[in-house]
This record gives C-alpha cells, structure tokens and sequence, in this order.
C-alpha cells in the first residue's frame, strides 16, 4: 500500500511539475484533476479545478466536472453558482453548460428555473437538443399548447433532427 501511495505521490508531483511549465495545456490538467479525483480528496479536486478555470477559463470541460463535483457533494448551491461563472466566462458555449444546468435545476425541483435555462439556450441559437429538451420537459409538464409551439418553431427553423417530426405526429 505504501508503495502505491508513493507512486500516486509522485504522479502528482510530476503534475504539479508539468503544469507549472505548462500552465494553459488543458489535456495535462484534465489528467491532474483526474488523478485528484481517483486518489485525492474533494478539497484538492475542488481546489485543482479552481486553477484551471483560472488558466483555461474557455475549457468548458473544467467548469462541468467542477460542478459535477459539487452536485455530487449534494452541493447545489455551489454546483449552481460554478455554471453560472461558467456562462459568464463562455458566454458562447454551446449546449453542454446550458443543458448541465438544466439538469440540476430539474432534478432538484426548480422547473421555473429549469425551464427559463431552456429558454435561454433557445434564444442563444439552441441546438437541436435543447429544442428536444424543452419539448420533452413540456410533455412531462403536460403542457400540450407549449409543446406543439416549441415543435412548430422548431419545425420553422429548418431542423434536421428527424425525431422532430416522428415527436410531433404522436398523440
């Protein structure tokens, strides 16, 4: 066991290392913050992550496992507030934060919430998930007149997403 402990001792090192010489390489801090989640504590991951949003703050990866980390800590404050500063520091990202937060606004029973982020993400030129999403999440609601809208506008905008018109012919 001490052997092990010693080697992940020296991998982290090595890390530490490398990311001081190469501090903007996003693949060498995906695997530091890695090796901190399989063999660190959440307060070094957490700690980890916080420096390479400083360094790499357009690397929409760092801003999800951050808040990953702090939903899966039953966090949802924090989880909330690291996709926020992640919407502010990529005001273009694609779909993936918009639909993160989403999901965390949804499961933990915010619909207002969750769907104003749909809304959001549709207005910022969504993508054919999030249209979907937000089709299905009136569905669930049972919000029918909402639904066959959001299907329409879709439709309007020249989707090629062939669900779309298998959805909207189901009863």
């Amino acid at each position: 066991m001490h052997k092990k402990r010693s080697s992940i001792e020296t991998a982290g090192a090595i890390y530490a290392h490398a990311l001081g010489v190469f501090l903007t390489k996003k693949s060498i801090w995906l695997k530091a913050a890695q090796l901190e989640k399989s063999h660190g504590t959440r307060e070094s991951l957490d700690a980890l992550l916080r420096k390479v949003i400083t360094y790499r703050p357009q690397a929409e990866v760092s801003w999800l496992m951050g808040a990953k980390e702090k939903w899966l800590a039953r966090d949802v404050p924090a989880a909330r507030a690291i996709l926020q500063e992640a919407h502010a520091a990529i005001p273009n990202s694609e779909e993936e934060i918009w639909l993160v937060a989403f999901k965390l606004e949804f499961e933990n029973h915010g619909p207002k919430r969750a769907r104003m982020l749909l809304a959001k993400a549709r207005e910022r030129g969504g993508t054919e998930r999030v249209w979907m999403k937000s089709t299905i999440v009136e569905r669930e609601f049972g919000n029918t007149d909402e639904e066959r809208r959001l299907l329409e506008c879709h439709m309007t905008r020249g989707s090629h997403f062939v669900n779309v018109e298998l959805y909207r012919q189901q009863p």
